[in-house]
């Protein structure tokens, strides 16, 4: 007796009654995803395919393991970075303000690390420029490599000179470049007094001027509550900024107490864009 199987490991030719004893080859199969390699039975595989090993099992026959292995890959990237001062870079969770070389290890897309290295290189910026007014209808600003000057927030197109004449009444700024690229903007400088009708321009009042501390304020009813207060020193630089679309004050009060003896430009804007400006002075 023995086993009469042909397809049986064990298979006994001379044997003329199956004993059941026969054994067969067996199979078995996994899959793997890795990064970079994956190592199996003392074998480091750095490629992504179907590989497979013989083994023997319990009954003595091949044992056929198959495995299916997806390899995916870790990467390095490199960037030399320029910034100016007061700009950041974001890698990741980190973000950079200052000069240096910095390694972040994030994940990509496959799973594996990613190691990204940075150099940053933070250039300085230009120091704020101040509006000053040259002359009667002329504004100017400190030496820089150029300029860009805006009107209400409004690009004027060709105004890339140090000096700027007016022409029409608004807040004027300007933006000034060094020869790094990097900018720096102006606070803004009221010039003239725009779309408002004559006979609301009697109704403005500002009192007692001069004055040692306080200023009251009063507006043109029709014209509302929705406008912002800015005074501004005879150097382009603001001193104050009250906001009273927030306060909605009929008749603000204001304390300048803090500020040295002398004349300022006091600036009403309001949300529609009309302006109006008055000489204080600060005894």
């Amino acid at each position: 007796d023995g086993c009469t199987d042909s397809t049986a490991c064990n298979y006994d030719a001379s044997a003329t009654c199956d004993d059941g004893s026969c054994a067969y080859v067996s199979a078995g199969s996994g899959t793997v995803i890795a990064c970079d390699s994956y190592t199996w039975d003392g074998v480091a595989y750095t490629v992504s395919g179907v590989y497979t090993n013989t083994y023997t099992n319990t009954a003595g026959c091949d044992s056929l393991h198959n495995l299916n292995l997806t390899i995916n890959y870790s990467n390095t990237a490199s960037s030399s970075i320029s910034i100016c001062a007061g700009d950041s870079v974001v890698v990741g969770p980190s973000v950079y303000t200052t000069t240096g070389n910095y390694t972040d290890i994030l994940t990509n897309v496959g799973g594996c690390d990613s190691t990204v290295i940075t150099e940053l290189i933070v250039m300085d910026a230009p120091s704020l420029p101040l509006i000053t007014q040259l002359f009667s209808t002329t504004l100017t600003t400190d030496t820089f490599d150029s300029y860009q000057w805006y009107r209400d927030g409004v690009l004027i197109v060709g105004e890339t000179n140090q000096t700027l004449n007016l022409s029409q009444a608004g807040i004027y700024s300007v933006v000034v470049f060094n020869a790094n690229g990097c900018s720096a903007e102006s606070d803004g400088f009221p010039f003239g007094v725009t779309g408002i009708d004559e006979v609301l321009l009697k109704e403005f009042n500002i009192y007692p001027n001069p004055t040692t501390d306080l200023l009251y304020l009063s507006t043109p009813e029709k014209l509302g509550s929705d406008y912002i207060i800015m005074i501004y020193d005879f150097m382009g630089r603001k001193v104050m900024d009250l906001d009273n679309n927030k306060l909605r004050l009929d008749e603000p009060v204001l304390n300048i107490s803090y500020l040295n003896p002398a004349n300022y430009k006091l600036v009403i804007k309001y949300a529609s864009g009309d302006i109006w400006t008055r000489t204080i002075n600060k005894q």
